[in-house]
């Protein structure tokens, strides 16, 4: 279709874009390529080169341990949370906090939890 495509000005012009475009990133690259030639010439040679065949024997996490609590310190440990009374170490029906819900709503503590 003759209205949609360019014309031959428009394709030129899109081409010396493009062009210009590809310049412009290829001279980014090397300048970057440059100034990492620059930072490996200043390392020294002792840097540049590894002795691989020298084994040091280090294991990693070789007899690593976690530090052990000692039993003065468990003593001195507060719980942070206080439990309530009346609460026991058993997760709650549902009916039994409903219950404790309608307990609490009514001022009706001296009825049984459950």
């Amino acid at each position: 279709d003759r209205d949609y495509a360019y014309s031959e000005e428009e394709k030129e012009e899109r081409e010396r874009h493009r062009g210009k475009y590809k310049n412009y990133i290829d001279s980014l690259r090397t300048e970057r390529l440059a100034k990492l030639q620059e930072r490996t010439e200043r390392v020294p040679s002792e840097l540049k080169t590894f002795d691989t065949d020298v084994d040091l024997g280090i294991k990693p996490a070789c007899g690593l341990k976690p530090p052990k609590v000692k039993q003065g310190k468990k003593k001195n440990l507060e719980p942070i949370v206080k439990v309530p009374e009346g609460l026991t170490d058993k997760v709650m029906t549902s009916v039994e906090l409903a219950t404790r819900q309608f307990n609490k709503e009514t001022n009706c503590s001296n009825l049984p939890a459950s």
